[in-house]
């Protein structure tokens, strides 16, 4: 076995590691949050696990940037020039939200975008969810010289989930393909090289309607939360 470098990314401060991104321009797929910097909306929670675990909430809370108003404010977080990594094997523990309108994710960019602008860079999409269905997430990477010859290559997994429980994802990455797990069990694969050969960071958000989930939580909602815990990347040195 080779050796490798371990690191975990939900230990001690949120801001040893992540950086909160702000914005509400909808993350060009028609989101209707914005995303803040505030502990409020992304931090860890030392409450319920003794070594911490993230949590991130989207409430109905309406906020603004330059009159831009949103319905909904949550937050978004990234590893960008704080840890980027070329090939490893990550892991984690996540309690996804099943609410109608939110759409969970934990996924990576390129931090250079050596190839060019998205999509020829490349994008993985570890884990996403939305609405309420409650045993299904899904599993995707994206490439392709231009927006007009995108590609995607994807995977939706059921796997017998119920609210509140929490599941394990992991991804292993070198320079022959991705490869996806859920609880143990790999339930995805692709074999793909460039744009998938520079490094990239991670990203963890939660959205509140835009295209994929197609819809916006019923009127009745007033927040949700992500929880994630134990999240571990594991580079070859």
């Amino acid at each position: 076995m080779k050796p490798h470098k371990k690191t975990e990314l939900l230990k001690g401060n949120l801001l040893d590691h992540w950086e909160y991104e702000v914005n509400n321009f909808g993350g060009g797929n028609q989101e209707r949050q914005m995303y803040v910097d505030s502990p409020e909306f992304a931090d860890m929670d030392y409450s319920q696990w003794r070594d911490g675990e993230l949590r991130i909430t989207a409430k109905r809370k309406e906020s603004n940037i330059c009159g831009h108003v949103m319905p909904y404010t949550s937050a978004r977080i990234r590893t960008k020039r704080r840890f980027d990594f070329c090939y490893g094997r990550l892991s984690f523990w996540a309690s996804v939200p099943q609410t109608k309108g939110l759409w969970p994710a934990v996924w990576m960019l390129p931090t250079d975008n050596a190839y060019g602008p998205w999509p020829a860079s490349g994008e993985i999409d570890i884990l996403e969810a939305r609405n309420d269905e409650r045993d299904t997430v899904y599993q995707a990477v994206h490439y392709g010289k231009s927006w007009e010859k995108r590609k995607m290559k994807s995977r939706q997994v059921i796997y017998g989930a119920y609210p509140g429980i929490y599941q394990c994802y992991a991804l292993g990455w070198d320079a022959t393909g991705i490869s996806w797990w859920v609880n143990g069990f790999e339930t995805f694969s692709v074999e793909i090289a460039k744009p998938f050969d520079q490094k990239f960071h991670l990203i963890i958000n939660l959205a509140v309607g835009g295209a994929f989930p197609g819809m916006e939580p019923e009127p009745d909602w007033q927040q949700s939360d992500f929880r994630i815990h134990d999240l571990v990347v594991e580079i070859p040195l």
